[in-house]
């Protein structure tokens, strides 16, 4: 069992570097909404225990996303408060949903066997970074501004980074940094130049401008069932921390 105090600590940076448009606080709980994009930023972080009763607090939560027609999710982990909250969840009828690893590991292992690769730095996400975001990941948003948004919101000093080989953005990716954790975002490689290191570079790339910034450690979620992206961090010297999952809530039952 991972030790409950990093768990904590991670959960509190991710929340801080992703940062949703809106952050509702019920108690302890922490209500995030940002238009629909991306489960994080529009999700319930259950880091401390809510303002009244469980049942009361989860009905809550269902009339706060139904209003704003977002589908009423948690990001859960072993910690989540109160203790029996994803017990409570699972006998209302809530349905399990993607599981996500969170990996972590030290910058000085991340930066053994640097590849040679190009890599390019921006303050921003240009419209070319943004194609090459959307090409790799295969995310297109209804409004392609909100994950523009999402990604620059946060006021952590932050860096956009793209490897480019044969004169072409071969993968990109995003580095946030929060005290001494530098967290990798958004890594996506055009399928064209997968498995020619370019994502291995831009995630390099990533950490070394975190340790220029000071951070030692690095962090990373990455969907449990990818399983060509846990291997590449896993090559890297990224290895689990803990886990998290979804709990979502299916409005067209009712």
């Amino acid at each position: 069992m991972t030790d409950s105090k990093i768990i904590k600590e991670l959960e509190q940076v991710g929340a801080a570097s992703w940062l949703a448009r809106e952050i509702e606080f019920f108690g302890g709980w922490q209500l995030r909404a940002n238009d629909g994009v991306t489960r994080r930023a529009n999700s319930v972080l259950p880091i401390e225990s809510p303002e009244c009763s469980l049942e009361k607090s989860i009905e809550y939560v269902v009339d706060f996303y139904k209003s704003k027609n977002i589908i009423p999710r948690f990001q859960m982990t072993e910690i989540s408060l109160p203790l029996e909250l994803d017990d409570v969840l699972v006998d209302s009828g809530w349905d399990y949903g993607l599981e996500v690893a969170i990996e972590v590991a030290d910058v000085e292992k991340v930066l053994e066997n640097r590849t040679d690769v190009r890599i390019e730095f921006q303050s921003h996400p240009s419209e070319e970074w943004m194609n090459a975001y959307i090409l790799g990941s295969e995310h297109k948003d209804k409004d392609p501004s909100v994950r523009p948004a999402l990604m620059t919101r946060s006021p952590m000093k932050k860096v956009f980074a793209s490897s480019i080989i044969d004169d072409e953005i071969a993968s990109v990716g995003l580095g946030i940094l929060n005290g001494d954790w530098i967290g990798l975002y958004s890594i996506a490689t055009h399928p064209e130049y997968r498995r020619q290191k370019a994502g291995v570079s831009v995630s390099q790339a990533l950490v070394s401008w975190g340790k220029d910034n000071h951070a030692n450690r690095s962090y990373l979620q990455v969907e449990t069932d990818n399983i060509p992206a846990k291997r590449m961090y896993s090559q890297l010297g990224f290895k689990n921390c803990y886990t998290y999952w979804y709990r979502y809530y299916d409005v067209e039952k009712e």
